[in-house]
């Protein structure tokens, strides 16, 4: 919403005291659109999350670095499962809006309204922890990878040196 317009030279209006509140027009197209953002925010927010690790771990198992030696595999091994995990909690936390949203459907609108909210609050109770493993899993896994990158740059196998590592199998020729 924005202020009505003035004429150049007006002065501005004074505030409202700290106790009063803004008249707002609050109805129901605004109420929902509120909603409808938050709901936006969320998708996004889980969608961030779960390309990130997705992309990480992607590149991460298909393109493994040139290394002459290599300095503390664990940590690439953490970063994986961290990242596993975090793919894997994003889209249970999406499940888990669904569900959350599906109990007016299944509870309140069928006189429940009892049942939907103990529903709700299990629901919420698990979609929280989630969200706080989800978050530290992917700092996680991305910590590990930056760690293992950090430590193992110096190790970078020059292009006419042999690497530690086999990438790939090696060629079968057939008669």
């Amino acid at each position: 919403m924005s202020d009505p317009p003035r004429a150049p030279g007006e002065p501005i209006p004074p505030q409202k005291p700290p106790g009063e509140h803004a008249d707002w027009r609050i109805d129901k197209d605004f109420l929902q659109n509120d909603i409808a953002r938050a709901i936006d925010f969320r998708k996004e927010y889980y969608k961030y999350t779960i390309t990130i690790a997705t992309a990480l771990l992607a590149f991460t198992v298909s393109f493994p670095p040139n290394l002459t030696t290599i300095a503390l595999p664990w940590l690439i091994f953490v970063a994986w499962i961290g990242l596993g995990v975090a793919v894997v909690l994003g889209v249970l936390v999406h499940y888990m809006w669904a569900r959350f949203f599906s109990t007016w459907r299944d509870y309140d609108n069928r006189g429940d309204r009892e049942g939907g909210w103990a529903v709700r609050d299990r629901i919420t109770w698990w979609r929280r922890k989630a969200d706080v493993v989800q978050i530290w899993a992917l700092a996680l896994g991305v910590g590990c990878i930056v760690a293992f990158a950090g430590i193992n740059i110096r190790n970078i196998a020059p292009k006419d040196q042999p690497k530690s590592i086999t990438t790939s199998a090696p060629a079968i020729s057939r008669p």
